[in-house]
C-alpha cells in the first residue's frame, strides 16, 4: 500500500507549522497559535499514535528542520532537513500508511 499524499502533506504541514513557531513573531505567532489551538490537539493524538520509529524519525524531522529555520540561508540545514522529512516520509510509508493523519 503507498502513501497518501494528504497525509504526506498533513506531516509535511506539521513540520512546517513547528518550524513557523520558531520563527514567528507577533501577529504571525498569534496566527499560529490559533491555528495550533484549532489542530494542535488532534496532532499530538496523531503522534502519539505512531510507531516507536515513526515518533523517532518524525522528532529528527523536527529537529532537523528547526534548526534549518533557525539557518535558513545555510544549504547543510536544508540538505539535513529534506533529509530527514523523506526518511520519515519513507517510514510511514514502509508501514503501510497505516499511521492515521
Amino acid at each position: 500500500m503507498t502513501l497518501r499524499p494528504i497525509r504526506v502533506l498533513a506531516i509535511v504541514g506539521v513540520l512546517l507549522i513547528s518550524a513557523q513557531l520558531s520563527l514567528a513573531v507577533d501577529e504571525r505567532r498569534e496566527a499560529v497559535e490559533r491555528w495550533w489551538s484549532t489542530w494542535g490537539e488532534k496532532m499530538k493524538a496523531e503522534l502519539a499514535a505512531l510507531p516507536e520509529q515513526g515518533r523517532h524519525a518524525f522528532r529528527d524531522a523536527l529537529v532537523a528542520c528547526s534548526l534549518y529555520a533557525d539557518e535558513y540561508d545555510s544549504d547543510p540545514y536544508r540538505a539535513e532537513c529534506r533529509r530527514a522529512v523523506k526518511f520519515f516520509v519513507r517510514r510511514l510509508d514502509a508501514a503501510g500508511g497505516r499511521w492515521p493523519i
